[in-house]
């Protein structure tokens, strides 16, 4: 097992990096990275520079620089984009390619397949309920 001191050296001469990024760097266990960039980011020995979008999606990605974060310094996030957003951007490309047509022909089928037919209420209430 390593000194404790050798793993800090290790994950200190990684960075700058995401806790995915120290943990290919280093070679230690996800668990030993984790608990020493959160001892390190406590002492004050290194700093969140940024936020990153994950790549295989998922929360947002702290990439951590070696140092104290210096004086009005604010973490960059990524805009992220609403369910909004991404419905619109999806019909747009479904447009596009002239796929939205067709789901759109699915979506009516379904909802007729699905209803039950109904006679009006006044014509049910003269010649009584359909049989």
């Amino acid at each position: 097992m390593a000194k404790r001191g050798v793993n800090r050296a290790r994950v200190l001469a990684a960075l700058p990096g995401s806790n995915a990024d120290v943990r290919q760097r280093t070679g230690l266990g996800t668990a030993t990275v984790h608990r020493w960039l959160h001892d390190l980011l406590e002492a004050g020995e290194i700093h969140v520079h940024r936020m990153s979008v994950n790549p295989h999606g998922g929360p947002l990605v702290s990439v951590f620089h070696a140092g104290p974060a210096p004086a009005g310094h604010e973490i960059k996030t990524p805009k992220l984009t609403t369910q909004v957003d991404r419905a619109r951007r999806y019909r747009r490309k479904l447009k596009q390619t002239g796929e939205w047509e067709d789901l759109l022909v699915k979506s009516r089928e379904y909802y007729w397949r699905k209803k039950k037919p109904r006679r009006d209420t006044l014509t049910s209430a003269l010649f009584g309920d359909v049989k």
